[in-house]
């Protein structure tokens, strides 16, 4: 037993152990040629940096955040390898970017006038480019 007003100590013993990242965020991306594009690289295990290589033009990352944005150049699917770092280690995917080709609105290309006779059938085509997908007059 111990007597009033002394004191008693023991050792406590603890290690924090801490993992590599892993890569949770999806291994696949779309977007289309000239229009805003934005991917982010998500990990667990707090990543304190972020690599991403072979991009397609026009793309960056954000070292810091693991943020890929940009406005893609061209169409295609490219393979990208994304990885998370952090002071033990580092994970490494590979994230599959999908860019599609520019939507190009149809352009009429028929004739801006069409004359027809009173009390007799009349029949105008219209023509447009760029396969459009309806008409409406």
């Amino acid at each position: 037993t111990l007597a009033d007003n002394s004191t008693a100590s023991a050792y406590l013993g603890f290690s924090v152990t801490s993992s590599a990242p892993a890569i949770t965020s999806a291994l696949s991306a779309t977007g289309a040629v000239n229009a805003a594009f934005t991917y982010l690289i998500v990990a667990s295990n707090s990543p304190t940096a972020f690599a991403a290589a072979n991009l397609p033009a026009g793309l960056a990352l954000n070292a810091q955040s693991g943020a890929i944005t940009g406005t893609p150049r061209s169409a295609g699917t490219t393979s990208v390898t994304i990885s998370a770092t952090n002071a033990s280690g580092t994970d490494s995917r590979t994230l599959a970017i999908t860019v599609a080709a520019a939507v190009v609105p149809p352009v009429i290309t028929s004739a801006g006038t069409a004359a027809g006779t009173s009390g007799s059938a009349f029949t105008y085509q219209i023509v447009a480019s760029n396969s459009p997908v309806s008409y409406a007059t």
